[in-house]
C-alpha cells in the first residue's frame, strides 16, 4: 500500500519554512499498522508531514536532552514545526521493542475516534541510556488549511492571514491577544470557502495569540491557534506549567466553587469587577455539561435536543438577560481546565469581558478507558437586565446625544416637554401593542405631533426597541448631525416583549425647529 505524506491538504500550518520531511522505515511501519488497524474499524487516517516534524521534534527532546514531557514541550514542537496548536494531543510510547508497538495500537485508535482526529505525525528516537524507543504521535481533528504567517515580527508588523475551510463554517472570528491581554476580533473576508484577514500588531514586545474561530451545527468551534512572536525571541522551550488539582473533587458543587474562584481571580488580577454567583445559570450549566457526559458529545449545541445557552439559560430562570457568552472545556483537572481556557483569546475573552456581571459553573465527572477521570466544564457568563428608572434613563439618553452634538460642533438639544409627553405615550402604546411602528392607534406619530398644536418648521422622528440598557444605536439618528433641529422630546416606557425580550425598552425620540 502506498502512503502519500506529501498531500497537497495538509495540516493547517503557518511556518513560512520549507522543512523536509521523509519518514524512516519504523515511522512508516508503525503508521502502516495504524492505518490498517483504522481501515478495518473503517477510519480515515492520514500522515501529515508537518505534524510529523513536530513529533520529531518532541520524541528527540525527551530521548536526547530528557527534556520533561509538558504541555510547554508540545507549544514548542508545534511552533517549531509551524503547526497550530488547535485540537492537537500527544501520545507518547517508550518500548525496548519493535513488536510492543503493536499491543497500543487500538487503544491509540480509540483515542483517535474519541478526539475525532483525522490526521496524524509520527516521531521516533531512540534513548541510547535508556536503550528504549521513544514514539510521539500527534493527532488532530482537521478544519482549516493556512497558508504560510511569519512565526516571529521584528520590522513590520502586519500581515494577512489566510486559508481555507474544509468544512462549511459560519460567522468567521480571528481573535487575537496581546501581551497586554488586549483582545482585537476580527471578521475575515470570505469567497467561497477562502478567508483572509489582516491582522496588525501593535507595538507591544512579546508574545501574541491568534485564534480562528467558526461555528457549525453544534456552536462555535476553535479551528486553529498559534502563537506569534513580535520584537522578541521565541523562548528555546516555553516554562509551561502542568496545573494540578490539590486534591480529587467528588463533588459538583467543590469543583464548580474553584472554577468560580479562579474565573474571579483572574478578573481581579485584570482589575475588572468579581462575577456574582448565578445558581439558575449553574443548574443549566450542569445540566449541559452532564448531557455532554451522557449523549457523548463535546459542543455548545446538544445534537440531541438542539438547545443553546440562551435556551437552557432562559428555561432556568425568571429573569432577563444579555451579553451572554459560554466556555466548555475537558480536561483530567480543574486548574488545567482553567488554564487551556485562558489561553485561548476567545474563551479568555469572556472570562475577562468587563461587561459581564454573573456566572454560572457546572460541571459533570467521567472515567475514560484508563480509569482516569475527565471533567466536563461549562461556564455561563451573561449581564443581568436591571429595571430602568425613566427619569433617571432619559437623562442618560439626552447626556449622550448631547455629548455627540458637542464633538460635532452643534448646540445641545434642549428638551421640549409637550414633544416628551407624545413620545412618552407612543412608547406606551408600541409596548402594549408589542409593536415597533410610527403609526399605533390608527394615528401616525407625524399626525399626533400636529394634533397637538406643536409650532415646528423641521419635524422628524425616530423609534427604537432594544433589552440592553447599554444599547447607543439611537446615536446613529440622522437628526443629531442635522443643526437645523434644536429641541427634542424623549418618551421611555419598559415592559416585556415577545419579539424583542424581556424588560425591552420602547423609545421614541421627536425632533423639532
Amino acid at each position: 500500500m502506498q502512503i502519500n505524506v506529501f498531500a497537497s491538504s495538509t495540516i493547517s500550518f503557518f511556518s513560512q519554512e520549507k522543512l523536509p520531511f521523509q519518514p524512516n522505515q519504523l515511522e512508516m511501519n508503525f503508521f502502516q499498522q495504524l492505518q490498517d488497524y483504522a481501515k478495518q474499524h473503517s477510519f480515515s487516517l492520514n500522515l501529515d508531514p508537518h505534524l510529523s516534524i513536530a513529533a520529531i521534534i518532541y520524541s528527540k527532546e525527551i530521548a536526547q536532552n530528557k527534556t520533561a514531557m509538558s504541555a510547554g514541550l508540545l507549544e514548542y514542537s508545534l511552533f517549531e514545526a509551524g503547526c497550530p496548536e488547535a485540537n492537537v494531543f500527544p501520545y507518547i510510547l517508550r518500548f525496548s521493542q519493535e513488536k510492543q508497538f503493536g499491543k497500543f495500537i487500538p487503544e491509540i485508535l480509540n483515542t483517535f475516534i474519541l478526539q475525532n482526529a483525522n490526521h496524524c505525525g509520527l516521531g521516533f528516537s531512540f534513548d541510547e541510556k535508556d536503550n528504549s524507543y521513544v514514539l510521539v504521535i500527534l493527532g488532530a481533528k482537521k478544519h482549516v488549511v493556512l497558508e504560510p504567517f511569519p512565526k516571529t515580527f521584528t520590522q513590520i508588523k502586519r500581515a494577512d492571514l489566510k486559508g481555507s475551510l474544509l468544512h462549511n463554517y459560519k460567522n468567521l472570528s480571528v481573535v487575537i491577544t496581546s501581551p497586554k491581554d488586549k483582545i482585537i476580533i476580527l471578521a475575515p473576508e470570505i469567497k467561497n470557502d477562502n478567508f483572509v484577514a489582516t491582522i496588525t500588531f501593535d507595538q507591544s514586545p512579546g508574545k501574541y495569540r491568534v485564534e480562528l474561530i467558526g461555528e457549525e451545527a453544534l456552536g462555535p468551534e476553535v479551528l486553529s491557534l498559534f502563537s506569534v512572536y513580535v520584537n522578541t525571541t521565541p523562548p528555546l522551550i516555553p516554562v509551561k506549567k502542568i496545573y494540578k488539582d490539590k486534591k480529587n473533587y467528588n463533588s459538583a458543587f467543590e469543583a464548580e466553587k474553584l472554577i468560580f474562584d479562579l474565573v474571579n481571580t483572574a478578573r481581579i488580577k485584570a482589575k475588572l469587577n468579581p462575577l456574582i454567583l448565578s445558581p439558575q445559570a449553574s443548574d443549566a450549566a450542569r445540566y449541559h455539561s452532564e448531557d455532554m457526559v451522557a449523549q457523548k458529545y463535546f459542543a455548545h449545541i446538544s445534537p440531541y435536543n438542539g438547545q443553546e445557552f440562551t435556551q437552557r439559560l432562559q428555561e432556568n430562570t425568571d429573569f432577563a438577560v444579555t451579553s451572554i457568552g459560554e466556555n466548555i472545556a475537558m480536561d483530567e483537572t480543574l486548574n488545567n481546565a482553567h488554564q487551556s481556557l485562558m489561553n485561548s483569546p476567545a474563551h479568555r475573552a469572556n472570562i475577562l469581558n468587563p461587561d459581564f456581571t454573573h456566572l454560572g459553573v457546572g460541571v459533570a465527572f467521567k472515567t475514560d478507558h484508563k480509569g482516569k477521570v475527565i471533567y466536563y466544564l461549562t461556564e455561563g457568563f451573561f449581564s443581568k437586565i436591571k429595571d430602568i428608572k425613566s427619569e433617571e434613563y432619559l437623562n442618560f439618553i439626552l447626556e449622550n446625544i448631547n455629548k455627540q452634538r458637542q464633538e460635532l460642533g452643534l448646540d445641545p438639544f434642549i428638551i421640549n416637554l409637550a414633544l416628551s409627553e407624545l413620545a412618552e405615550k407612543h412608547s406606551l402604546m408600541m409596548a402594549e401593542e408589542d409593536n415597533l411602528s410610527f403609526s399605533i392607534g390608527g394615528q401616525h406619530l407625524f399626525q399626533k405631533v400636529q394634533k397637538a398644536g406643536i409650532k415646528y418648521k423641521y419635524l422628524s422622528v425616530n423609534i427604537f426597541a432594544f433589552n440592553d440598557p447599554s444599547y447607543k444605536k439611537y446615536l446613529f439618528s440622522p437628526e443629531l448631525e442635522q443643526g437645523k433641529f434644536k429641541e427634542i422630546g424623549i418618551g421611555i416606557y419598559q415592559k416585556d416583549s415577545k419579539k424583542f425580550g424581556r424588560k425591552a425598552i420602547w423609545l421614541t425620540l421627536i425632533f423639532i425647529e
